[in-house]
């Protein structure tokens, strides 16, 4: 043997399958290749189910932004709703309260009427008595 061939070699091992023989080897060698086999599987399904998960996370986060986006826009909406029922709440009032306005200016106008014509009686009875019973009211 040459250098080559016997780096890596243990005394132990080359005795040992100097004992089995080649198809012991073999079946050796077949049952260390499927094993690896089966971590590389292992392992790439891992990867994979970590990359799923990691995926669906980040559709999940995403779809959480989505909703709280709609509820954002849903409370904004029931505010502006709720601005427009107080305005309509408000302009009612105003509404009541110019037609109590409006009576009230009525019943004024009506007094100021009443009091002007009483007024304007009596100066006619004051002119009448100061020119003693003349008669002045056409």
């Amino acid at each position: 043997m040459t250098l080559a061939d016997q780096f890596g070699q243990f005394s132990a091992d080359v005795k040992l399958i100097n004992e089995v023989g080649a198809s012991g080897v073999c079946g050796y060698v077949q049952i260390m290749g499927a094993r690896l086999v089966s971590i590389g599987r292992t392992q790439e399904l891992a990867l994979e189910n970590k990359n799923k998960i990691a995926i669906s996370v980040e559709e999940l986060v995403m779809a959480l932004k989505e909703k709280e986006k709609e509820v954002s826009e849903l409370t904004s909406s029931l505010k502006t709703k709720g601005q427009q029922h107080d305005l309509e709440d408000n302009v009612r009032d105003l509404r009541s309260k110019k037609e109590k306005f409006e009576a009230q200016i009525k019943e004024l106008e009506t007094k100021v009427y009443d009091t002007f014509a009483q007024g304007f009686d009596r100066a006619v009875d004051q002119v009448n008595t100061c020119f003693q019973g003349q008669m002045l009211r056409s």
